[in-house]
């Protein structure tokens, strides 16, 4: 088994015993909680340099673990990130700008842009006009406000 697979088991078991997120029980085992500081096998490498991340982002990873930081994301569940990108394009569909869309969520534009940039890549397409127009052929509704 890789070091990774490792890793990843011990954060399932620690999600099963805790019932927290994945993203909340990996700090945790990553910081050392429960007495049991994690060995350096348990820890995770980074899928790419910090130089290719930036040359392909135009960040560096601390750049981007504090974009999720700022935004909360590490105490937060897969499915309400998830909730949060499709309330990000139901506000696109209603024709919202994103410093519109960031007013609203009390976060910043850059966080938006961010999770816009996500939507149209998960879409394959290149703007947001095309992102609300493949939307609404599917025939896509946006999610309740929470």
């Amino acid at each position: 088994m890789t070091v990774q697979k490792s890793f990843k088991r011990l954060v399932r078991a620690r999600m099963a015993k805790t019932g927290e997120s994945y993203t909340a029980a990996r700090a945790q085992l990553l910081a050392g909680v429960d007495g049991r500081k994690p060995a350096d096998e348990d820890i995770p490498q980074l899928a790419c340099s910090d130089k290719r991340i930036r040359e392909r982002t135009g960040r560096g990873w601390e750049e981007w673990f504090d974009l999720l930081d700022s935004w909360g994301a590490g105490s937060m569940a897969h499915s309400e990130v998830v909730h949060r990108v499709a309330e990000v394009l139901g506000a696109l569909m209603e024709g919202k700008s994103a410093d519109a869309i960031a007013a609203e969520s009390v976060v910043s534009v850059a966080t938006i842009r961010t999770q816009i940039r996500s939507i149209l890549s998960k879409l394959g397409v290149n703007s947001q006009l095309a992102a609300v127009a493949r939307a609404q052929e599917a025939r896509w509704e946006p999610p309740e406000p929470r």
